[in-house]
């Protein structure tokens, strides 16, 4: 079972959650936390502000690990990140994205 409170929250509003932070499409956590409370979903600002930063470095590290390949290794990159947002299942294209983000952390991190 997941520690984080925002890990333990449904797969549907954790992709909401994750499109809204990658996309800053929010004017602070606490209007993100008045978001979540009013769907009935309590979390701390801190996990909260903890799992955005989390989520910002990794997409910061994955934008740099694409920069800094290898030509030649630059073509498999964006092949994985394709296929990555292959399998995303979002209903909007920014949900997709940040589906296909969380996959491709997942894939280079294991």
């Amino acid at each position: 079972m997941p520690n984080s409170s925002v890990e333990r929250l449904p797969v549907d509003v954790k992709r909401w959650l994750v499109s809204t932070i990658m996309d800053r499409t929010y004017g602070s956590y606490d209007e993100l936390l008045s978001t979540l409370n009013a769907k009935g979903y309590t979390l701390s600002r801190a996990a909260l502000a903890r799992f955005g930063k989390k989520l910002m470095e990794q997409s910061s590290t994955l934008k740099r690990v694409g920069q800094n390949l290898p030509e030649d290794e630059k073509f498999s990159y964006r092949l994985l990140r394709m296929r990555c947002l292959e399998l995303a299942r979002g209903t909007t294209p920014e949900q997709r994205v940040a589906d296909a983000e969380m996959f491709l952390s997942w894939v280079l991190n294991t």
